[in-house]
């Protein structure tokens, strides 16, 4: 067997580096499940708000069902086509409207 031995300078601040490194490691790894733990909480609280928004969804139908009167939609439609606005003129040509604002400019001179 070939055994080579090298020598280290500094072998306790070497030690030590390592060490550190180590610790440092141990943190991150302690950190990662944290966020692991949490981000598998956060998955597990939106499962639960789904299947809690579903039957929210499901007792309001019921609830609609048995205690509200039922839509009339025609009467609403009704009242919608009653409140539309009315028509506009028709938009005159450039010519049309600039011939217009001229007439309305000499009245006012004629006033004055």
């Amino acid at each position: 067997m070939n055994e080579a031995y090298i020598k280290i300078g500094h072998p306790l601040a070497l030690r030590r580096d390592v060490l550190k490194s180590a610790l440092e490691t141990t943190r991150l790894l302690r950190e990662y499940e944290t966020y692991k733990r949490l981000r598998k909480e956060k998955v597990d609280r939106i499962k639960a708000l789904k299947l809690l928004m579903n039957d929210i969804k499901i007792d309001l139908g019921i609830l609609q069902e048995k205690y509200l009167p039922p839509l009339h939609e025609n009467k609403i439609e009704e009242k919608v086509k009653k409140m539309q606005p009315k028509k506009t003129p028709e938009v005159k040509s450039d010519l049309e409207r600039l011939g217009l604002e001229l007439k309305d400019i000499e009245n006012k001179l004629r006033e004055l």
